[in-house]
């Protein structure tokens, strides 16, 4: 399984990669378990893969950074050559909703990296962070359509 970590306790269920059904079943009963604990989805996650670390790969979701951050945050860069949005990314873009708050440039306050401090680019309609291709856009708005 690969999953998307944002912090090292949270897991960002925006892209998830399992190989088989084998794993699956291991995660439905942790996340059964941690919700009778009102464990959040993301919680729940993110423990199932730090205690599964040798079963679950993280996703990388930076390159370089200014500021100190975990290094599985960017460890299998070489590995992917592309980078994975938890939500960071696409709530700073996006905002996180579409009602009467313009939340464009939100910051997300559990992400190790803040989005005030990459660049974000677009080349040929395809989102970059810090110079390397993003694979997913996590949008929490819900103007859809302006990401299409």
């Amino acid at each position: 399984m690969w999953c998307v970590m944002d912090s090292k306790i949270r897991c960002i269920p925006s892209f998830l990669y399992f190989r088989d059904s084998h794993i699956i079943s291991k995660l439905l009963d942790t996340c059964i378990k941690e919700a009778s604990n009102r464990a959040n989805d993301m919680v729940a996650l993110g423990k199932f893969r730090n205690d599964n670390i040798d079963q679950v790969g993280n996703l990388p979701i930076i390159t370089s950074y200014t500021d100190q951050i975990s290094e599985m945050l960017y460890d299998n860069v070489s590995k992917f050559k592309c980078l994975f949005d938890g939500a960071a990314v696409g709530q700073y873009i996006g905002g996180t909703d579409s009602g009467k708050n313009d939340t464009v440039g939100f910051i997300n306050e559990t992400c190790e990296f803040k989005c005030n401090k990459v660049i974000i680019e677009w080349r040929d309609k395809n989102p970059y962070l810090n110079g390397m291709p993003l694979v997913n856009l996590h949008i929490h708005s819900k103007d859809l359509k302006r990401w299409m």
